[in-house]
């Protein structure tokens, strides 16, 4: 198959074509970064100003407030401050979704059930 990527393209609108090229004029897959803009520049596309009236905004906003913008959802106190936020009282990291108990209750059901086989075996390395 001809494949061509960019990656991490700076000052270029047309990263597709950009794509296109390195798929017709390299024998690379992908490139990244410093390399793909250099590639697009040397191709012949043009190096421009990416910053739109939004961006600007958004950027403005950001010196103004010294805070990124927020793009996090479901945190109760996104609307009032800056990232890093705590978790929801809802989401507990010191409980991981898979337990150890309900992993055991499993392989009891299974063995109860007249399971066999591997369930009842444990590896050489204690692994059920």
């Amino acid at each position: 198959f001809d494949v061509g990527a960019v990656g991490g393209l700076r000052r270029v609108k047309n990263a597709i074509g950009v794509a296109r090229a390195v798929m017709e004029h390299t024998a690379h897959s992908l490139l990244v970064g410093d390399k793909a803009s250099r590639f697009a520049a040397m191709a012949g596309f043009p190096l421009e100003d990416l910053n739109t009236s939004r961006s600007d905004g958004m950027h403005a906003r950001w010196t103004a407030g010294h805070c990124q913008p927020n793009f996090f959802r479901g945190f109760p106190d996104e609307q009032s401050s800056c990232p890093p936020y705590l978790l929801p009282p809802t989401i507990d990291p010191s409980h991981p979704p898979a337990t150890r108990e309900s992993s055991d209750a499993g392989t009891e059901r299974a063995a109860a059930a007249g399971g066999g086989g591997m369930l009842d075996a444990p590896s050489e390395d204690g692994i059920i």
